[in-house]
């Protein structure tokens, strides 16, 4: 049988828009089940944003580790992710990929970041979304001076 080449992304934990569920963890362990069952290509799961960690309004608080146990396909997390909770979740197996959404926005040079331990722009939410460039094409990259070649221990 060829391999599925679909994929699905859910966040079990949002409530945006008024969703909610009563029992979260049944219904999105459910799908997750049977997404599984169809050999889907990959599943993208979210974990919930920091605005909902700090309203203590999530239905499921971790949920790459809830999850995993329940799927064998790629999963890909995202949400609230820096470089070292990313390879915690990735050295514990609770993922085998992490995607970058916010920091990327922010440092488009997000990857040579990570490798030099270098800091990181700050986002500014303002201007997400919105109409032209800015926020997306004027944060600064790492100059020239601190783009030497990475230690061997990074």
């Amino acid at each position: 049988m060829a391999k599925n080449r679909a994929f699905a992304r859910l966040s079990p934990s949002s409530q945006l828009y008024g969703m909610h569920d009563s029992d979260a963890l049944a219904t999105f362990g459910y799908v997750v089940r049977a997404l599984d069952a169809q050999g889907i290509g990959y599943l993208h799961l979210t974990e919930p944003n920091a605005k909902a960690l700090e309203s203590g309004q999530i239905q499921i608080e971790h949920v790459a580790q809830t999850f995993r146990p329940m799927t064998s396909v790629p999963m890909i997390v995202n949400g609230g992710f820096d470089k070292a909770k990313a390879n915690a979740a990735l050295a514990a197996g609770e993922a085998d990929l992490v995607a970058f959404g916010v920091p990327f926005i922010a440092n488009p040079d997000l990857v040579e970041r990570y490798r030099q331990d270098a800091a990181l722009n700050k986002p500014d939410p303002a201007t997400f979304y919105g109409e032209g460039p800015g926020g997306y094409t004027d944060y600064p990259a790492l100059s020239e001076y601190s783009a030497a070649p990475a230690s061997a221990t990074n």
